[in-house]
């Protein structure tokens, strides 16, 4: 038995927590032409914990349609529903490269839902694949998944790159990593033929991901494109825990309606105009923070005071600190990745001692990105 196997196996109570095989998380999608959605990752995930240390026996798990419902980030599936996606998950296969070998795996062998008429709840009933089965069996390194982030995860990309740094960073003496194009593609799920650019790769799966990641899990996440000539051929992906779980255990503990307003900056503050400037009324008018994001931070009426904070973990993508990193930056085309320079200001502020909220952050913030060349 393996050490994963076992990890399992001791932990099973932790329900806020599974503990997948790194083989399996590091693997890539072998049939990109139709990958699995991102509701059939989840059920797997559903029903990985839900066989516990069992997982790479060779029987029938088990699990009623109630249950199911129950768990958080879960549709209300009905029977039509999970047949569909139990296909999904039949198709499935995954690959992934040791010192020896390429193993090629499925991911489920078969699966059973009752029809919803007969006596009784609702049962699903499946057995894994072999191939899956013998690579939980013989793993010696997982990772740890938080349980509510992934089944937060409103995209296959954010779930797959939440897995991916999940199995990372705990590394002791490794921070970073470079991944061909080709290759994260694979990882995450593109579709063949889909956001063949790096343009539209960077703007529609990788970056949402990351900032998805960054905001409901205990890591930050940020890249940096590397370039052979004029094309980008490889993205580095850095990381880093989080000092403090608080605002991520409050953002998933929050209705998930609001989240990409959130997540981009643009939910509504509440201020209080002057009362010379309001004709006395005490009433408070609302006002959007990403709206002209250089005018609130530079304008002599500059009057959202939550940009005297800068944020202290997470993305500062689509907020107006980001704003001030593209205009404060050297460098043109070629600007370092802006969560790269918010991780390393931040390290800087902390070994400074000073503090991320006040009236000097955004002086602070302005020379450090400025003096970038020198900082790095």
């Amino acid at each position: 038995m393996g050490k994963t196997l076992q990890v399992i196996g001791d932990r099973a109570y932790d329900q806020t927590r599974s503990y997948h095989p790194g083989e399996l998380v590091d693997g890539r999608f072998a049939d990109l032409t139709n990958p699995p959605s991102l509701a059939a990752l989840k059920l797997h995930e559903v029903l990985f914990k839900a066989a516990g240390a069992a997982v790479a026996d060779d029987k029938w798990h088990k699990i009623d349609l109630a249950t199911l419902r129950g768990i958080e980030g879960m549709k209300n599936y009905d029977r039509r529903g999970l047949v569909g996606l139990f296909k999904e998950l039949r198709g499935v296969v995954m690959e992934y490269d040791t010192d020896k070998e390429t193993v090629i795996a499925g991911l489920l062998d078969i699966a059973k839902v009752e029809f919803e008429d007969g006596d009784g709840p609702t049962v699903i009933r499946w057995k894994f694949g072999e191939g899956f089965r013998e690579i939980v069996a013989s793993s010696d390194y997982w990772a740890i998944i938080d349980r509510s982030a992934a089944l937060s995860m409103t995209s296959r990309y954010a779930l797959r790159l939440h897995e991916m740094i999940a199995l990372r960073v705990n590394l002791e003496r490794k921070a970073s990593e470079v991944f061909k194009l080709d290759d994260l593609r694979a990882r995450l799920g593109v579709p063949a033929g889909k956001l063949v650019s790096w343009g539209s790769f960077g703007q529609k799966a990788l970056q949402p991901a990351i900032f998805e990641v960054n905001q409901l899990s205990r890591f930050t996440v940020s890249m940096r494109p590397q370039k052979r000539g004029r094309s980008v051929v490889a993205v580095e992906l850095a990381w880093e825990a989080k000092d403090d779980l608080a605002e991520t255990k409050d953002e998933l503990g929050r209705h998930s309606t609001g989240r990409p307003a959130r997540r981009a900056g643009t939910v509504e503050a509440i201020i209080e105009p002057p009362q010379e400037a309001a004709g006395g009324r005490k009433d408070a008018r609302t006002v959007n923070p990403s709206s002209k994001p250089s005018t609130a931070l530079h304008g002599a009426s500059r009057a959202i005071s939550s940009a005297d904070h800068f944020p202290s973990s997470g993305s500062i993508a689509f907020t107006v600190w980001a704003e001030v990193a593209r205009s404060e930056l050297p460098g043109g085309r070629n600007k370092p990745d802006i969560d790269m320079v918010a991780g390393r200001f931040r390290q800087w502020a902390a070994e400074k001692e000073i503090p991320l909220k006040g009236a000097k952050i955004l002086a602070a913030f302005e020379g450090f990105c400025r003096k970038w060349k020198i900082q790095r």
